[in-house]
């Protein structure tokens, strides 16, 4: 190489990147190069791929525990769900370490591990899976468990040679990158055990957007309690109606603190407010999840009171703000819910200087934005995500209107 040329490679910022398991290795080698003859400079941009992109990735998704036996419902516990993307549109699954807990009690059950889990994606990104036959139960490998202690390996249906067939297991899910939502019923009603065990694994609503908010709860016109912070749900749907998740609160009743782990009002209408403001309200009847309720109220479950609820619901929402009030009545007791505070400050969509009015001074000022290249929330005034003249007539529109 000329001498010259030679230089050109020296301090050549390179970039290295990728990964490996044992037999496999996928990586990618690029440098920017910039060549030098005497006047001239040319960049040349070299890549090298060793390898193919098809080494399964594992990720550990922790999400809340409910199981179910013959109805009867436990209160939420965190699990680890290991996944494995194989790269050829399938998955393996596994529920390490499961124990089933019920009050004082436990039964070790062990790992729930699927293979080559047939996968599909569907438009609004989210992937899809299910599993519906026979598997063996391992044993788990939880620090102070021995491997004889997971009862899930000893339990199998026989067929009529009576040779072991495993446990009969149907499993639906949904995942994407952040979150987890899978259901698994297992039958254990021939293999001993005289029960069906229903699993329920992380929350439906894997798509909606989290706040978290301050919350109080009255009970029959009393004092509201003090203000807690609680994570709330908003899944907006394709008909204008959201579902509203409230997660992880608790209220107290004649002495007894009520727990509810995932609490949702699905399919509300909205309405579009001033600005960005979603208004939402639905009047109807709900269940109330059980599996938190004290022991004392068992007798009170039983007689259905918790199945049909009156309720109504109002709110509003705007992408970083939400309040929503929610009033029960629950065997005779009025409970009314606030959720967040009501002082949103509404941002007028073509009102560039907040002064409440669209005139020709904002008319001016999307010019201004447009030439900037800038994103401004108030200026796109048709939300699509964009600044251009299009918002400019728009604009005039509203005005013209007003």
């Amino acid at each position: 190489v000329p001498g010259t040329i030679a230089e050109s490679f020296k301090n050549v910022p390179v970039k290295l990147e990728g990964k490996f398991i044992e037999g496999k290795l996928y990586a990618v080698f690029t440098a920017a190069i910039t060549l030098t003859r005497g006047s001239s400079t040319s960049k040349l941009l070299v890549t090298v791929k060793i390898g193919q992109d098809n080494i399964p990735t594992t990720k550990i998704y922790t999400e809340p525990l409910v199981v179910t036996i013959n109805g009867e419902s436990t209160p939420s516990q965190e699990a680890d769900i290991e996944v494995v993307d194989k790269k050829n549109g399938t998955i393996d699954f596994k529920l390490k370490n499961f124990i089933l807990v019920m009050g004082e009690n436990q039964m070790p059950i062990g790992n729930i591990a699927l293979t080559d889990i047939a996968v599909t994606e569907s438009e609004d990104g989210l992937k899809h899976f299910s599993y519906n036959d026979y598997i063996f139960i391992q044993p788990g490998d939880l620090e102070g468990y021995s491997e004889t202690d997971w009862y899930g390996p000893f339990i199998t249906v026989l067929d009529e040679n009576e040779n072991p067939l495993g446990i009969p297991i149907v499993l639906n899910g949904v995942m994407n990158d952040e979150n987890l939502y899978v259901t698994i019923d297992i039958d254990m009603v021939n293999a001993g055990l005289g029960q069906m065990i229903h699993v329920t694994l992380g929350s439906k609503y894997l798509n909606g957007i989290d706040y978290t908010e301050p919350y109080t709860v009255s009970v029959n016109g009393d004092t509201p309690s003090e203000p807690e912070d609680v994570v709330i749900t908003i899944d907006e749907n394709s008909d204008n109606t959201i579902d509203f998740v409230l997660r992880n609160f608790s209220f107290n009743i004649n002495g007894s603190t009520i727990t509810i782990d995932e609490f949702s009002i699905d399919d509300i209408p909205t309405q579009e407010g001033d600005g960005e403001l979603i208004n939402f309200h639905k009047e109807g009847t709900l269940s109330i999840p059980t599996n938190g309720l004290p022991r004392e109220f068992k007798p009170l479950i039983d007689t259905g009171v918790f199945d049909n609820v009156p309720f109504t619901i109002d709110g509003k929402y705007t992408s970083d703000k939400l309040f929503a009030t929610i009033n029960l009545d629950v065997a005779s007791q009025k409970i009314d819910i606030v959720v967040g505070t009501d002082d949103f400050v509404v941002n007028i969509l073509g009102d560039l200087n907040d002064d409440g009015v669209v005139n020709f001074t904002d008319a001016t000022s999307i010019l201004t934005v447009m030439g900037s290249g800038e994103y401004n929330v108030a200026a796109d005034v048709n939300n699509d995500g964009i600044v251009n003249f299009t918002d400019y007539m728009s604009i005039l529109t509203v005005m013209a209107n007003q």
